[in-house]
């Protein structure tokens, strides 16, 4: 028999018998991957309360939460509602039980996450999740902030940053003009100084140019401290620097502005920042033109309690050449996760929080800073001077990610805060910084 001749039988007028086979495996193939796609997930997320049109702080995240489940019918997304001043205790608490969420609204190191928790394998690497696209968006330090040793654990979702805010008024009162663009050299910003320093009217109230404050765990007067080149520690972090000859020029230049020019109000220095705001603030006194803050005080200022006509400037640049200031990056931590299907979806609900859309929603509606250059460029910020404080995230460093860095910047903020008082020479404060830095050093070593 010619068994090529022969032919499978199959249904008359129907299909080929091995097409019903194929059919039925096909079948099976497709429906075992829809019960793989169905299986129940469960994701914890912790958050604080953000800002919202509505009395709801937490809309924002429902809302996200809300669009992500539609998505995913079969994921359950639990928002865990935590106060900003009591997430870093909860979260830390979480991590030492090995009982935590999936994602947290922290970052290692200055962001949070103590190192130990990173070394003990609690935190998940993102690198995967980031594509070239991401990392060329990203402002350099929004990137940085999240990472270490060379990887990536978290999505940034906005920044910070310290700038200098110019009461105009006072410019326009003395005949003096602002940095073109914002931009200035120390000696120009100190000529600036002096020609806003003056006695107002019959009453002779003394106005200055520039005044700040000095206060543990606060940043205002430390990007003139880098103009010079100085940083605080080395590169790898081992030893401290803030005594090189770069720190040295830097902090004399500050006090002299005090001391010698008198052109800094002499409550400069204290660690009253109150005191420090309304003198620049306040309808009542206005009597300081110049002061460094964060970002946030923008909206302040120009809020109907104060109503100021202001300009954001950059630092002045020293003997570096380049502008510099300090922040911060904000966003989101993945916490160890052991399933391959759960990660992938806790990495896309992250990377959903922190898309530039997201983004552009906080700078427009709130005008918090974004830490994407695409959210920045689309936005419409609430005021045009957030837009210009937007382009100096370029230059944002962030403050050393040492694990004792909390303790080291208290250490160095009062020996800053002795030589602007001048309690102590600018030689022997950062002496003295030096020896009480290098001992928290040595403690991590």
């Amino acid at each position: 028999m010619n068994l090529r001749s022969r032919r499978m039988p199959h249904p008359r007028g129907g299909m080929p018998f091995w097409m019903l086979v194929l059919a039925a495996l096909l079948s099976s193939v497709v429906t075992s991957a829809c019960q793989r796609e169905l299986v129940p997930v469960a994701i914890e997320i912790w958050d604080g309360p953000r800002p919202d049109a509505s009395d709801n702080k937490f809309g924002w995240m429902e809302a996200r939460i809300a669009e992500f489940s539609a998505k995913h019918p079969n994921v359950t997304v639990s928002l865990v509602k935590v106060p900003w001043q009591e997430m870093i205790t909860g979260v830390d608490r979480a991590l030492v039980s090995k009982d935590f969420p999936d994602i947290v609204p922290l970052h290692i190191g200055t962001g949070g996450i103590r190192f130990e928790h990173l070394a003990d394998g609690l935190l998940e690497p993102v690198d995967g999740y980031l594509d070239e696209d991401d990392t060329k968006d990203l402002y350099p330090a929004a990137i940085d902030a999240f990472k270490s040793q060379g990887k990536t654990y978290g999505f940034a979702l906005g920044m910070n940053l310290h700038l200098m805010l110019l009461n105009l008024d006072i410019f326009q009162e003395r005949g003096v003009a602002p940095p073109k663009d914002g931009t200035w050299t120390f000696d120009e910003f100190r000529e600036t100084a002096r020609k806003l320093t003056f006695a107002r009217g019959k009453q002779k109230t003394p106005v200055y140019g520039f005044a700040a404050y000095i206060q543990k765990g606060y940043y205002e007067m430390w990007p003139f401290l880098y103009m010079d080149g100085a940083r605080p520690l080395s590169p790898d972090m081992a030893k401290f620097t803030f005594d090189s000859p770069q720190a040295v020029s830097a902090l004399q230049k500050m006090v002299d502005l005090k001391t010698k020019s008198k052109a800094a109000s002499p409550d400069t220095g204290s660690s009253d920042h109150a005191l420090i705001w309304y003198a620049f603030a306040s309808l009542h006194e206005r009597r300081v033109a110049m002061e460094p803050w964060a970002d946030w005080a923008v909206q302040l200022a120009v809020s109907p309690e104060y109503k100021m006509n202001i300009m954001v400037a950059r630092y002045p640049t020293g003997a570096s050449g380049k502008p510099v200031t300090i922040g911060r990056a904000s966003g989101f931590t993945v916490l160890r996760q052991t399933d391959k299907t759960k990660r992938a979806l806790v990495m896309e609900l992250c990377s959903m929080l922190t898309s530039s859309a997201q983004q552009e929603y906080f700078a427009s509606k709130f005008g918090l800073l974004p830490a994407r250059r695409s959210a920045a460029s689309s936005a419409r910020f609430p005021h045009p001077e957030l837009k210009r404080a937007a382009g100096f995230l370029e230059e944002v460093e962030l403050p050393p990610n040492h694990p004792k860095w909390v303790q080291i910047e208290n250490s160095i903020n009062a020996e800053i805060q002795a030589a602007v008082l001048g309690e102590k020479t600018v030689e022997q404060a950062l002496k003295d910084a030096r020896r009480e830095v290098e001992a928290l050093i040595s403690l991590s070593q």
